[in-house]
């Protein structure tokens, strides 16, 4: 029995400091008292037949004219040192007009805006966060609004209580992907998902050696450092991407590059993200829908291309294949402008959707007009539903020719989808890789 008890007790004490992160402030159940008016004629009242998330009670705020405020201050109530907001529920303009441009706010800032529209239901709302609070602190809510002339006005509140906020993880993601060869000034972008705040800046560090080499501190375009790679050696190189947020929660992804300005690098293909269209075609891409052998489809109709706006994977289109029936004949339709052989380390880097068959190749020609398949195909291994990011790692064929392009390759019946199909290669050649001796 000793035990027993002693077990109860201990999960009674755990339950206890586990929900003292969440202190209720106000929930109006026994009375309406200390709220004061800050501007305007504001009074509180305490309404008994009307409570939210099961409740019976909660208070009015009334207002006859010019402005509403309303204030109140809890002592002592911050349980614990850390960060804290103030969720609660509202409706406004119930018994008289709504309040315009209606406030609430946690210590005269962090505040959430409620708008001016009539809301007639119960809707839950949080305020922003005020950071760093130390335990048995005091606490100030304020709540404002306005009202033009002498216009009757009102909105009600319930269950107003004080939450600590845990700061949740951040996961960065960075582009160009691991295994990029880059050259000159390479763009490098951030994105992050996850965390409990707004995102607030991005530190770029190469070489993670601990020195930031930049700093984006403006979130509202994207995050992104472009990188001067002549700066560095040739070779092996690392950027670790670090960003942190309004809660300062941090995430930190690291993606290794490989420096090649002896070479230089060249972005290959055109349109790659199919952006603009020539009626029925992306520009800079051709139909051909011919096999690996050069064999033109002897029957087309089984295809169709066309422009995709409902899911890009980046900017405004993407392209979007079907095929009517399936053709195991390595089937390949949409051919990128040709460009220059003779190079080496090509990367192919690409979006795809739509099944295992979702591919690209490259293709080779000694005069730009006769194709023939390389046999080397990129998969982007997508699922039906999921745009998935597939980078080849750097290749370098075997034989010279004097130009290459890149085509999209499928065989099964269905939608296939294809976006920013990017292809670098090095700007001139390293003879001895070609062995032309």
């Amino acid at each position: 029995m000793k035990k027993i008890i002693i077990i109860l007790g201990i999960l009674v004490l755990s339950t206890t400091l586990c929900f003292a992160q969440t202190v209720t402030l106000d929930d109006f159940e026994t009375a309406c008292e200390g709220w004061t008016s800050h501007q305007g004629w504001s009074t509180a009242t305490w309404n008994e037949t009307d409570g939210a998330n099961g409740t019976s009670k909660s208070m009015d705020m009334d207002d006859g004219g010019w402005s509403a405020g309303l204030t109140k201050t809890f002592g002592g109530v911050v349980p614990s040192d850390g960060d804290y907001k103030v969720t609660f529920y509202y409706k406004n303009g119930i018994d008289a007009d709504p309040i315009e441009n209606l406030q609430v706010k946690l210590n005269g800032a962090n505040t959430v805006d409620l708008g001016s529209s009539q809301v007639t239901t119960w809707t839950y709302a949080e305020t922003g966060v005020a950071m760093g609070l130390t335990a048995g602190t005091t606490i100030t809510i304020h709540i404002e609004g306005n009202t033009p002339a002498t216009k009757p006005v009102d909105a009600r509140f319930d269950e107003f209580k004080l939450e600590k906020v845990t700061a949740v993880p951040i996961t960065v993601t960075v582009r160009p992907p691991d295994g990029y060869y880059v050259a000159g000034t390479q763009e490098i972008t951030a994105e992050a998902s996850g965390g409990s705040g707004t995102y607030t800046k991005a530190d770029f560090d190469v070489s993670g050696d601990g020195s930031i080499e930049h700093t984006d501190n403006t979130p509202g375009d994207g995050f992104s450092y472009s990188w001067d790679t002549t700066a560095y050696a040739d070779g092996p190189a690392s950027i670790t991407v670090t960003i942190t947020d309004s809660l300062s929660a941090t995430g930190s992804s690291t993606v290794n590059y490989t420096i090649d300005n002896t070479n230089g690098r060249e972005e290959l293909v055109l349109n790659a993200c199919f952006e603009s269209w020539d009626s029925t075609y992306p520009d800079n891409w051709v139909y051909r829908d011919i096999d690996a052998y050069g064999n033109v489809n002897a029957n087309p109709s089984n295809v169709t291309v066309s422009k995709d706006t409902s899911d890009p994977a980046e900017g405004n289109n993407c392209l979007k294949i079907n095929f009517a029936a399936s053709d195991y004949t390595y089937r390949y339709t949409m051919f990128s402008n040709a460009f220059a052989g003779n190079r080496t380390n090509y990367i192919v880097w690409f979006w795809g959707k739509g099944g295992g068959d979702c591919r690209v190749c490259y293709f080779h020609s000694d005069d730009g007009s006769t194709w023939e398949s390389d046999w080397y195909l990129v998969s982007s291994g997508s699922t039906e539903t999921t745009w998935n990011e597939k980078m080849d790692s750097a290749w370098t064929p075997d034989t010279p020719y004097t130009y290459r392009a890149i085509a999209t390759h499928k065989f099964s019946a269905g939608d296939d989808y294809w976006d920013c199909i990017r292809v670098t290669a090095s700007v001139t050649t390293e003879v001895n890789n070609w062995d032309l001796y």
